[in-house]
């Protein structure tokens, strides 16, 4: 099948699904605008975590990852209320769940202060509206992308 932009999709990895349309497509990345924004932690394994930036997602963070949670009790920032969501049939935490969302630049900004030789540090703070997905990494998986229309 080939796949070129403006194609309207489902991109399916083991029980999760994703629909939306591809926006672009780069070498070995598809950039697929989902049809309902996500919070990182639940975004597609085959995400391409280093062609994240800050036009893919939202400007505000409802939910932060595990790691990014951890660099700020390591600084002893206190983070504004919420709960912890867990992994499907799992104890281990998945994602902290803001009662009130941050703003992405106070994030970006913690994260190029304590932790700059870490690209990654604000990753899993985003909402993704884009999602970079490696194709490569997709067919290792054994991901399904179906045509919609």
């Amino acid at each position: 099948m080939t796949l070129k932009k403006g194609d309207h999709i489902e991109y399916e990895e083991w029980v999760d699904s994703w629909k939306g349309r591809i926006v672009s497509m780069d070498r070995d990345i598809l950039y697929l605008e989902l049809d309902r924004p996500v919070s990182f932690m639940r975004a597609p394994e085959a995400i391409d975590k280093y062609a994240i930036t800050q036009e893919l997602v939202d400007e505000r963070v409802h939910a932060i990852g595990v790691d990014t949670m951890q660099f700020f009790e390591d600084k002893g920032v206190k983070v504004p209320r919420g709960k912890w969501t867990r992994y499907r049939h799992s104890h281990s935490r998945l994602e902290y769940i803001l009662t009130m969302p941050l703003d992405l630049n106070d994030i970006i900004g913690f994260c190029s202060i304590h932790y700059p030789m870490d690209p990654l540090c604000w990753v899993q703070a985003v909402t993704l509206r884009i999602v970079p997905i490696s194709l490569s990494e997709a067919k290792y998986l054994g991901a399904k992308i179906t045509k919609l229309r």
